[in-house]
């Protein structure tokens, strides 16, 4: 009969997922042992997902972990409160470990993570994040994880994250960042989502998609129970002999999804015979209409929360008494329709599951809806308004229930407060749509209603910040475009100014690098004759900051040194010490490095003592910037590796000191402490460098990683890079990376690639003042020209070298032209005027100059004089290439390609090791083993060494193949070859054919070229 309850709602015992159970138990022994992994558990709803989770961590806490558990929390559309379950997760330590452990866990992350969870007792942040939209989020999520990374250090964590399906996109961004940046931890994330709510346009689809391709994450998808598991949950929960009928019964019914078996047997079906309703709404339903009236209203009014609500607040809007509620909502515990837990000091009311939720909210009139949602409006906005996360969360709460009620006023302001909120409390992604949302009810609200002290290009100015920080980089900028184009300058021409300051900030951060710097260039004319002002002065030093980035360092230096004398007036320090940090940057690249030095020390120690994270990462990063480029290289050293200590000890690792890795290392290649530089790179990048630091990795560890042979290695860094720096315009990472992309090009014997490359990298640094850089660049293009020269000559293709040799001269030419412009005395010309060395002697080997050995004896003098010793090697390598190729000394080119061979062995300089090996190998050179190398001394004759790999004919050619290969070298027909070979013109076109296939080639030239440098063909 229906109508008696059952002895229990829910099996005392998991059925039917042993093997899941498995999976999850080895995520977790494996994160144990500090293998740390993300598991995403999927399933329609009722299918067990919570259950499933429940008893891995009851497994977890058993085994000593720690269970960190948060919940999303829907907001009646795809997407709920911001950061609610991270928050949730974090405010438990408080409660699980004592306040002294809990400071020791949090440790320097405190700062940043006080916005997001004031129960954790850290000092809030207050530094100007407007300033610094690169790094705000990227300063959050490294909290978070180094909170997770040290409270593993004390016991494995397990962090469940459940109904994935409701997170905001602030929420999925967490998750995100640790399945890709956790590495050593002890933690296992498991989050659960319902595969029956994701629709096409769900924002957790291509979510799902991305981490699914990241490493470390699996996706664990939950089926309905086969006959005989469906068999064990229903003798479980009954507890009684089976009854075949019925079982089939409830089998036709439920179709395998365990919460509807147990929701038909907790409605009474206890027997074959009883008449079942037809589906599991209606199941939903028939419970509660068998409990008194008074707690079916209290349950309608606990609907409209969502999946739980506090004690207190149902009380309120019920309208009862404690007492009553109490003796109510234990009605609806003992019905098994609702679990009560405790939150601190807080009663919570759960549903014991959404669906039973969705079912009675569903049920309810729309009158009534809209009466429970105002009530909760009331109530909300007579409590006070928490800090953090739990604040934002409240302040969407309030606008969700106002607006669902009709309340259009009070909704429009619970909007704007919630946006706000979310970005104290990182939700930016959250805020932006508050934003949105106020934005679209502005014009619907009489203008009497709206909140005072705002307008419509103030909110839009504040949705551009919160799109820009969640990343929303199109929408930032039409958000701030429409600002500006809403408000009328004469009005007011300072806030004129920041609003196209605003618009310059996101379109430098979408890429539109000359969009933004005219947008900064009108806000610094608008402010032409304005009094003294912060305002003023920020907008200046920023202004400032962005055209020295740009490479624009004159500018920069007329636009920094108006924004100190503002700042100074007005005494804003903040803007000061900004402006002078990028007039110490311009002024060294300039040339004049005394002042630069000691313009940047001025602003180094200043800066230090505002303690502000954000500028002090500036300063440290552009001080080594500025020590290297003068030539101080040791002290540049030390800098960085300080900068990374410090931000290691402030909790911004991987946005500065990820950076500050990557300035040292990049003084290491100077040096040539190679392997020492490769193995920190390669550690900065196991650890997940964020922002712009992982463009300054890639412009130090792809390049190296071409040099030092790992061409896998190269691509996958260099790949998407290139295009990012490109976009991103910054000298500093756009030259470095596109010479990395074209040297790899050139090993890669794709020459046309590479001088498409060269000649758009050569436009590109024209359009700034950074002398070295652009120099860098001149002499990439130039090498790139005499391998196309040369290539050309073999293929007896007149024409063709001698257009290649002209180009090989004209960026020789540009090159010294622009390095003229530099002192030759000043530590910043040391670099640029190797270069120009280089790039001459290359214009000379395009040319077959006989002199040829002379300009790279200059280029090989002046770069062991400021020691770059692959530089001196390189140079000395192709001396002695034009000694023999001019029929000069044999021994002179021996002592030269030793010694190059020597340092390149040192530096690990696998591709230079090869190409010096086959040079030595086609002269018929035997080259003394390197002293320490092999245990012979330096003057003992040995044989030539093998080349290494990447020269030693790594392609798999046949031995007849590379006899081939030596004629398509020297310009030979398939004819040619086929009666220089004795066979006939077919066969020789088939080997042709598949040495281009080898070698990975589209043409004969670049097989030729191919050849030629790495000694293939002889």
């Amino acid at each position: 009969m229906i109508g008696v309850m059952p002895t229990r709602v829910s099996s005392p015992v998991l059925i039917g997922r042993d093997a899941e159970l498995r999976a999850l138990i080895a995520a977790w022994e494996a994160a144990v042992d500090g293998r740390p992994s993300t598991v995403l558990v999927g399933g329609e709803a009722g299918i067990g997902k919570s259950r499933l989770v429940g008893e891995l961590g009851r497994a977890a806490r058993d085994s000593g972990g720690v269970v960190l558990e948060g919940a999303c929390v829907s907001l009646g559309d795809d997407e709920g409160l911001p950061l609610a379950p991270i928050a949730d997760a974090l405010r438990s330590l408080a409660r699980q470990l004592p306040p002294e452990d809990v400071q020791d866990v949090v440790g320097s992350a405190g700062p940043a993570l006080a916005r997001l969870v004031p129960e954790l007792g850290g000092t809030i942040d207050t530094s100007d994040a407007a300033t610094r939209p690169d790094w705000v989020q990227a300063r959050m999520l490294e909290a978070v994880l180094s909170v997770l990374h040290r409270l593993g250090d004390r016991q494995p964590i397990l962090l469940l994250i459940e109904d994935l399906h409701w997170a905001d996109r602030s929420t999925r961004d967490v998750i995100a960042f640790i399945a890709r940046t956790a590495r050593t931890e002890r933690l296992l994330v498991v989050g659960t989502y319902r595969t029956d709510e994701i629709h096409r346009r769900h924002p957790i689809r291509p979510w799902l998609a991305e981490m699914e391709r990241t490493p470390r994450v699996e996706r664990l998808t939950l089926e309905r129970l086969g006959t005989q598991a469906l068999a064990d949950l229903v003798d479980a929960i009954r507890a009684l002999p089976p009854d075949e009928r019925l079982l089939r019964t409830i089998a036709d019914r439920s179709e395998g999804n365990p919460f509807y078996v147990e929701e038909l047997l907790a409605a009474g079906a206890t027997e074959s015979g009883d008449a079942l309703p037809s589906d599991l709404k209606e199941v939903l339903l028939s419970r509660v209409a068998a409990l008194p009236d008074a707690v079916a209203t209290l349950l309608g009014v606990a609907s409209v929360a969502g999946r739980s609500v506090e004690h207190d607040l149902l009380r309120d809007v019920a309208g009862t008494g404690d007492e009553q509620l109490e003796n109510g909502m234990r009605d609806a515990v003992e019905a098994g329709i609702v679990v009560a837990t405790e939150d601190g000091p807080t009663a919570v009311y759960a549903f014991r599951h959404a669906l039973l939720q969705e079912a009675i909210y569903d049920d309810l009139l729309p009158t009534e809806r809209r009466r429970y949602h105002a009530n909760y409006a009331a109530a909300l906005g007579a409590r006070p308004v928490p800090d953090g996360a739990a604040g934002a969360g409240h302040l969407a709460a309030l606008a969700h229930h106002a607006s669902a009620s009709h309340d259009l006023p009070a909704a429009l302001a619970a909007w704007v407060a919630a946006g706000r909120a979310s970005v104290e409390s990182y939700a930016f992604a959250a805020a932006g749509r508050s934003l949105e949302r106020a934005l679209d009810l502005w014009e619907a609200v009489p203008l009497d209603d709206r909140p005072a002290g705002v307008d419509q290009v103030q909110l839009l100015y504040e949705l551009s910040f919160a799109r820009m920080l969640g990343g929303e980089m199109t929408g930032a900028v039409d958000a701030a475009r429409r600002a500006v184009e809403l408000f009328t300058p004469v009005t007011d021409p300072v806030r004129a100014a920041l609003l196209l300051e605003r618009l310059g900030r996101t379109s430098w951060v979408k890429g539109d690098i000359d969009d933004a710097l005219q947008h900064q260039a009108d806000a610094a004319r608008l402010l032409e004759g304005q009094p003294p002002s912060p305002s003023v002065a920020r907008v200046l030093s920023g202004y400032g900051g962005a055209l020295m980035l740009r490479g624009h360092y004159r500018r920069a230096v007329e636009i920094s040194t108006e924004a100190i004398a503002v700042a100074r007036a007005v005494g804003a320090l903040q803007a000061e010490l900004y402006a002078l940090n990028t007039l110490g940057v311009a002024i060294s690249q300039l040339g004049d490095c005394t002042e630069g030095v000691e313009v940047m020390r001025d602003a180094f120690e200043r800066t230090k003592l505002l303690n502000d994270l954000h500028d002090v990462g500036r300063a440290y990063g552009n001080f080594s910037t500025v020590l290297q480029i003068c030539g101080r290289t040791e002290e540049s050293a030390d800098i960085a590796a300080e900068g990374s200590e410090w931000s290691r000890r402030n909790g911004v690792w991987q946005t500065y000191g990820a950076f500050h890795d990557g300035n040292r290392a990049s003084v290491l290649i100077d040096l040539g402490r190679w392997p020492e530089a490769r193995d920190l790179l390669a550690r900065t990048e196991e650890a997940g460098p964020q922002g712009v630091a992982i463009l300054n990795h890639a412009s130090q560890a792809g390049p190296l990683a071409v040099r030092m042979g790992d061409l896998e290695l190269a691509r996958r860094l260099l790949g998407g890079s290139s295009e990012q720096a490109v976009s991103f315009r910054d000298a500093q990472f756009t030259s470095p990376i596109l010479a990395g992309v074209i040297e790899l090009a050139l090993l890669e014997g794709r020459l046309d690639d590479a001088w498409a490359i060269a000649t758009d990298g050569m436009a590109r640094l024209a359009e700034t003042d950074d002398a070295a850089l652009h120099a860098r660049m001149l002499a990439a293009a130039a090498q790139t020209a005499a391998d196309r020269a040369l290539a050309a000559a073999a293929a007896h293709r007149d024409a063709e070298r001698s257009a290649a040799a002209a180009d090989a001269r004209r960026a020789a030419d540009q090159a010294a032209t622009v390095v003229g412009t530099l002192d030759p005395a000043s530590g910043t010309a040391a670099e640029p005027l190797g270069h120009v060395a280089n790039a001459a002697a290359e214009a000379a080997r395009a040319e077959g100059d006989p002199r040829a050995a002379e300009a790279w004896a200059r280029a090989a003098g002046h770069w062991a004089e400021v020691g770059r010793p692959y530089y001196t090697a390189y140079a000395r390598y192709r001396q002695g290439e034009a000694l023999l190729e001019a029929g000069a000394s044999r021994a002179d080119a021996t002592a030269l390609l030793t010694d190059a061979r020597a340092t390149a062995e040192i530096l690990e300089a696998t591709p230079l090791l090869g190409a010096i090996a086959g040079l030595a190998r086609r002269a018929r050179l035997t080259l003394a083993p390197s002293p320490g190398v092999d245990g012979t001394s330096a003057g003992a004759p040995a044989r030539a060494p093998e080349p290494p790999s990447v020269a030693a004919d790594p392609f798999g050619l046949t031995a007849r193949e590379r006899e081939v290969l030596a004629l398509v070298a020297t310009g030979q027909t398939n004819r040619r070859i086929a009666d220089t070979l004795f066979i006939s013109e077919s066969t020789a076109g088939v080997h042709v054919s598949n040495i281009l296939g080898k070698l990975g080639v589209t043409s004969r030239t670049e097989a030729a070229a191919v050849a030629v440098r790495l000694g293939l063909a002889e």
